[in-house]
């Protein structure tokens, strides 16, 4: 009944009722890495209730200490016929700013026909309403809140059974001078070395446990963590290499950027000039008379070059005999040698007078030859 009522609260959809989405989440974790110790602490009760005129997550946890005895020295206390002493868990609004807050429950105790209990006080750990300051807790000190709940309990009952928060209501209250720390010492010496001895390996017990609950996933958790940090560093060192050679290709590409973006502003400009030959023939303007004569000879010479390319190829194909061929080259020849001689004539003319002004003009043009036809046969 218990565990079934207390995985019902814990519930999203129950705690988002009364909690943020933030604080229903961080209390279902807290409470839920709490249930594999369960049963080593009796029945939880939980329910939600009024607290602080909020209503709240309270769990109502029992935990099984006795009062001292006149003349006790611990060796007839049996845990299992205790009265349970009930404490209050509540999980604030704020939670897991404002971490869970405990107080003890005195009016539901009753042992041996005593009904009516009250707080002990004066009391460093339990305040008078029953509150109960968790910081002050032995094995809390150091601690960072938010405690989990099986810390919060093996505290309670470590720091109950030394020194039991509550008083029967006919017993006198002790004077200031037998204070906290003086009945703490008496309980030291009524307990037996023996049941000291179990109780502290029934708490070292419980925190391996809950530590090795938590160590587990993080181990885990680490070690999937090396894998991936070691192919990331494998990659990030793949990348840095590719990103140098990547640099290494941008510098020597950066100085043609300048002439790529001329390239492509002429093209674009003569991509939008018709293609016949009254534009071709504007394309290239000479600004005098000895331009416009070595023009005329360079064409000429072109124009030679590619007759004699058409005598060479009409011979190979059979359609030239050796004496054609022979007459017609020296023909030809000859007017290149005198279109040649004269080009560089005109040539030495234009750039004596363009020395300082502008590009020279090559001396002796290159041989530039048409593109031979298909199986090198003759242009038809």
């Amino acid at each position: 009944m218990g565990e079934d009522e207390l995985r019902r609260c814990i519930l999203m959809g129950n705690l988002r009722v009364h909690y943020s989405q933030a604080a229903a989440t961080e209390i279902n974790k807290f409470v839920g890495d709490f249930m594999v110790y369960l049963n080593n602490f009796g029945t939880i009760r939980s329910s939600f209730s009024v607290k602080d005129n909020q209503t709240l997550l309270v769990l109502q946890c029992p935990l099984f200490v006795t009062p001292p005895q006149s003349g006790d020295t611990g060796g007839q206390r049996n845990n299992k016929d205790l009265p349970p002493l009930l404490v209050e868990i509540y999980f604030p609004l704020m939670f897991p700013s404002v971490p869970p807050r405990c107080s003890v429950v005195a009016e539901k105790y009753k042992h041996e026909g005593v009904e009516k209990w009250s707080i002990r006080q004066p009391s460093q750990v339990v305040a008078s309403n029953g509150s109960v300051h968790l910081s002050k807790l032995s094995l809390l000190s150091g601690a960072t809140p938010p405690y989990s709940l099986l810390e919060i309990l093996l505290a309670l009952t470590e720091q109950f059974e030394l020194e039991f928060p509550l008083v029967s209501a006919h017993q006198t209250v002790r004077d200031s001078v037998n204070n906290s720390s003086h009945g703490r010492c008496a309980r030291l010496t009524n307990m037996s070395n023996e049941q000291r001895s179990t109780l502290e390996k029934k708490a070292a017990e419980a925190l391996m446990l809950h530590l090795l609950s938590k160590a587990e996933g993080y181990l885990d958790t680490r070690e999937k963590s090396l894998n991936r940090i070691a192919h990331l560093y494998k990659c990030g060192g793949a990348m840095r290499e590719a990103r140098g050679l990547l640099e290494e290709k941008r510098s020597e590409l950066l100085p043609y950027s300048l002439t790529v973006e001329k390239v492509e502003k002429l093209v674009e400009k003569f991509t939008q000039l018709p293609d016949n030959l009254e534009v071709h023939s504007t394309c290239i303007v000479p600004v005098d008379d000895l331009q416009a004569r070595a023009l005329e000879l360079l064409s000429e010479i072109h124009a030679l070059d590619d007759a004699l390319e058409l005598l060479e190829r009409s011979l190979k194909a059979g359609q030239l005999s050796c004496e054609e061929y022979v007459r017609c080259v020296s023909d030809i020849g000859r007017k290149q040698f005198e279109a040649r001689f004269l080009f560089a004539r005109v040539a030495e003319a234009v750039n004596r007078v363009r020395a300082k002004t502008g590009q020279q003009l090559p001396t002796t043009p290159s041989r530039i030859t048409s593109k031979p036809a298909v199986n090198d046969g003759p242009i038809q």
